[in-house]
């Protein structure tokens, strides 16, 4: 009963809430979260296209425990060679970016001499470099900044704040397109959690949409592909994150396709996030946890180990709700038995958040207020929506 609750409480705390009183810990994007007065989180309603199967299968596993520590390894950015990963260290409780190196890039070989970059950016909680590494995106939870260099292992420059309009409270998990032209950050305070940025000139950017997921999901820590074409991404379903991948077929155009990874990538934790790819998308690397917190993330990586054909679109499960106006109860049957039913309030807050272990459900509408709701059924790798009038 514990992990259950466990299981449904772990949205809410990663996507944000106030800390303003005693009862804080650092969630696992770093962001102060206050335990005691756990927030609901919003969602908002659209018809998108369903979910696609993995084409790729990711086989391959391994924790980096040449580096992990027993404190938090967090935010990795990998070169596009995968020869270098750059990633967030804490120790004795401060945060530094550091690089660890290897020869070959592939699977099995370790990274090796981590070293501090520059100064360490104190403070910083994630980063992201340019393709040829000289010039380093870094957040410290408010705010974005850039700093250059002249060549790989020169010293970075003083560091210059981005001005970014039209989004408040926590961001992390940004990437920049090679042109630098759009740049995508997940932030915990807004419905939509990963904001679409364009450039305005220099280094000032505009929030001027947000990345589109079904209905039921939520973004999370994710980052472009080295040609920003792709974008992985930790999704939230049913209480687990996994990581899936988006395209597109050229800047500026909306992604699509969300794509679970195949394979065993997503399997052996609550929580997989924070992804990043090498060029060739053969290589990635990223973070898991079990216990949302800070101090337990550990990095991992995989290789893409072979293919499973064309993809597949995986259909909505089929849902009749009756009576549908309803004023004293209504019934949700299912051609199959999904994994978990959500209910959303007409300012789309989630007030109903429960597992099925039936392909029937009845809902009790004697504390429901008149309106349109809308409600989410979700299972592993599909959900279906719809609304529900209550007179």
């Amino acid at each position: 009963m514990r992990f259950f609750f466990f299981i449904l409480l772990i949205p809410f705390l990663i996507f944000g809430i106030s800390a303003n009183t005693a009862a804080q810990s650092m969630n696992i994007n770093g962001k102060l979260i206050n335990v005691s007065n756990v927030a609901l989180y919003s969602s908002v309603f659209e018809t998108l296209s369903p979910v696609i199967k993995s084409t790729s299968i990711w086989d391959s596993i391994r924790a980096l425990s040449e580096i992990n520590t027993i404190d938090a390894d967090a935010y990795p950015y990998i070169s596009p060679d995968g020869l270098s990963l750059y990633y967030t260290k804490q120790e004795a409780g401060i945060k530094k970016l550091v690089v660890a190196t290897r020869g070959v890039n592939d699977y099995a070989t370790p990274f090796t001499n981590v070293q501090v970059v520059g100064n360490g950016f104190s403070g910083l909680i994630s980063s992201w470099f340019t393709n040829d590494q000289l010039e380093l995106y870094y957040s410290d939870g408010s705010s974005i900044y850039m700093s250059s260099r002249s060549s790989v292992g020169d010293v970075f420059s003083a560091p210059q704040a981005l001005t970014i309009n039209g989004y408040s409270g926590f961001i992390s998990a940004h990437s920049l397109t090679p042109n630098k032209q759009e740049m995508f950050v997940y932030n915990v305070d807004v419905l939509k959690s990963v904001l679409h940025c364009t450039n305005t000139g220099g280094l000032n950017y505009v929030v001027d949409d947000t990345l589109e997921i079904p209905d039921g999901y939520f973004a999370t820590t994710g980052q472009l592909s080295k040609d920003g074409l792709s974008y992985y991404v930790s999704i939230d379903s049913i209480g687990s994150f996994s990581l899936y991948k988006m395209t597109r077929a050229a800047m500026m155009d909306t992604f699509s396709n969300l794509t679970k990874l195949s394979g065993s990538i997503n399997d052996n934790a609550l929580i997989n996030n924070q992804p990043t790819i090498t060029t060739d998308e053969s290589i990635i690397v990223f973070v898991k946890n079990d216990l949302n917190s800070w101090e337990d993330n550990d990095l991992y990586i995989s290789s893409a180990t072979g293919t499973v054909g064309m993809s597949e679109a995986v259909r909505p499960i089929d849902v009749k709700v009756f009576p549908n106006p309803a004023n004293q109860f209504a019934v949700f049957e299912f051609n199959e038995i999904p994994d978990l039913i959500r209910i959303y309030d007409m300012q789309g807050r989630i007030i109903i958040n429960n597992r099925l272990i039936s392909d029937t459900y009845r809902l009790d509408l004697s504390r429901f207020n008149k309106g349109i709701y809308h409600y989410s059924i979700l299972s592993d790798k599909t959900v279906a929506t719809g609304k529900l009038i209550i007179e």
